[in-house]
Order: C-alpha cells, then sequence, then structure tokens
C-alpha cells in the first residue's frame, strides 16, 4: 500500500512538472512538431534528389 501512494505522489509530481515546462515553452508543442516535420520532409526530397543526381551522373559517365 505504501508502494502505491509513493507511486501516486510520485506520477502527481512528474505530471506537474510537465505542465510546468510545456506552459514555459515558446511555442506550443504542437507548432514545433509541424516545424520539425516540414524540416524532416524538406532535408529527404534534398538528400532523394542528390543520391538520384549523383546516380544519373554516375551513371553518364560510364557511358
Amino acid at each position: 500500500m505504501t508502494y502505491a501512494i509513493g507511486a501516486a505522489v510520485g506520477a502527481y509530481a512528474m505530471f506537474g512538472a510537465a505542465r510546468r515546462y510545456i506552459a514555459q515553452l515558446e511555442e506550443p508543442p504542437q507548432v514545433t512538431v509541424r516545424r520539425r516535420w516540414g524540416q524532416v520532409r524538406t532535408a529527404t526530397g534534398a538528400g532523394v534528389g542528390a543520391w538520384r543526381d549523383y546516380d544519373r551522373a554516375l551513371s553518364d559517365s560510364v557511358r
């Protein structure tokens, strides 16, 4: 029983700390996730484009 009370108090403290941390952020987490996802998509597209250009240049040099 004592462990359950300790776990509940610990969970309450962690939840409160997480809420305070999120409240002090400059932008909401959803905005950050959307921005980062856009960066991932852009970087992935650039990587795929570079890979295709490299593959194309390599096949042209073999001819």
